[in-house]
């Protein structure tokens, strides 16, 4: 990703988990990208935050708030439509009911060519919880120094 902005240039962008150290260096690079970027996330008073530290909410549009109310507080500002949802979010530990319900909003809200990416340890082995809720998903191994060791993309919402 370089400044330049390429591919995310215009492209709106949903990031959940935004106020933790992945989440707000990714929206950092992404607003530099030049995509519309909205993080979701939730403050944790007694954490210093990178987000605060990089003024993370000063070049995105965040949103502080439970992902359980994430269909009303998209509502609320409009955004009917996202081409990518990141999720740094551990989805896969959430209960099942959440996940549906998660997903859902997330199938409803991703533009028909969108892309819905989860960033979550180790990733391999949740690919039968996408597969629920997305088709195709692909998993991703890059191997770094820090987390996560992949991502899988998932693409193309199912319906219920």
């Amino acid at each position: 990703m370089d400044g330049n902005g390429g591919e995310w240039r215009g492209r709106t962008v949903l990031v959940t988990g935004h106020m933790g150290f992945k989440g707000a260096w990714l929206c950092l690079l992404l607003a530099r990208a030049g995509a519309n970027v909205t993080g979701l996330g939730l403050r944790d008073p007694e954490t210093r935050l990178l987000y605060d530290d990089a003024a993370v909410g000063d070049v995105i549009r965040s949103i502080e708030g439970d992902v359980r109310d994430l269909a009303v507080m998209l509502k609320e500002r409009g955004i009917d439509q996202v081409d990518y949802v990141v999720s740094g979010l551990p989805v896969p530990s959430f209960p099942k009911d959440l996940q549906h319900d998660l997903f859902k909003v997330i199938r409803d809200v991703m533009a028909p060519d969108g892309e819905y990416s989860q960033t979550t340890e180790p990733p391999l082995v949740y690919t039968g919880l996408y597969k629920k809720s997305f088709e195709p998903v692909k998993f991703a191994f890059a191997p770094r120094h820090f987390p996560p060791p992949g991502a899988s993309h998932c693409t193309a919402p199912k319906a219920d």
